[in-house]
């Protein structure tokens, strides 16, 4: 199969899978599981606070501090899967998608782990990689992984179709999501939803995309623009 050109281009904003925070990582852990041996006390202390203030400024938005203080991380720690993964995130997060991947992609040839797959799949769809977002979906289904990833990877695959206005496909792949049987819908849910409502709203199914978007104000009123698209809809 003929490589896709590496072309950017720019995907929805509304559809754009912004990932979550960094919540678990724990600096004292990574410096003892990962720093090399033979350190001095002064060098790691170092490390610790260029390490902290990274995932500081990461999760507080300031991504070019974050890049600053990973990538001196990771000038001393080379190997770490951490690191990678915590500064592949932040490039993501800048638009960064060439580093983005290639951070995230050495993290999980070292881990294996598919958790961030629908993240480099969405860096892909911004450069307009569509062939590889299908294969990375399909990679992730294969693993089995917990259902928040799978549906982040459904998500990004159904923007994918989007932009190449294969909508009737995404709808296909998001409709059998639309009803939920939990009390309370998950956020995961929602952004399905959306991202479905989107897909109805372009193929003319204006009464389908306003129910899906009034389903989601019952249940987050203010979240996206969905205020603003349903108010377009009448």
């Amino acid at each position: 199969m003929a490589q896709e050109p590496e072309v950017e281009v720019p995907a929805q904003k509304s559809q754009r899978r912004i990932v979550g925070g960094i919540v678990g990582y724990n600096v004292d852990e990574i410096i003892l599981r990962e720093s090399p041996k033979g350190l001095s006390t002064f060098k790691v202390n170092q490390i610790r606070r260029d390490l902290a203030e990274g995932i500081r400024a990461y999760q507080a938005d300031r991504y070019k501090d974050a890049e600053r203080n990973l990538v001196a991380v990771l000038e001393h720690l080379p190997v770490s899967q951490s690191i990678r993964e915590v500064l592949g995130l932040t490039y993501y997060r800048q638009g960064k998608w060439k580093l983005a991947i290639e951070q995230l992609e050495a993290s999980a040839s070292t881990t294996g782990s598919v958790d961030q797959g629908p993240v480099i799949a969405d860096c892909y769809r911004a450069m307009g990689r569509h062939n590889k977002v299908r294969e990375i979906y399909e990679e992730v289904g294969l693993v089995s992984p917990s259902a928040e990833v799978m549906a982040e990877a459904r998500i990004v695959l159904a923007g994918s179709l989007s932009d190449q206005k294969k909508y009737t496909e995404g709808i296909a792949l998001l409709s059998r999501f639309e009803t939920v049987r939990r009390v309370k819908p998950r956020l995961i849910d929602i952004r399905q939803w959306y991202v479905l409502a989107d897909l109805y709203e372009k193929v003319g199914d204006l009464e389908h995309a306003r129910n899906l978007f009034r389903k989601i104000t019952t249940w987050e009123p203010g979240i996206y623009d969905v205020a603003e698209r349903l108010a377009d809809l009448r």
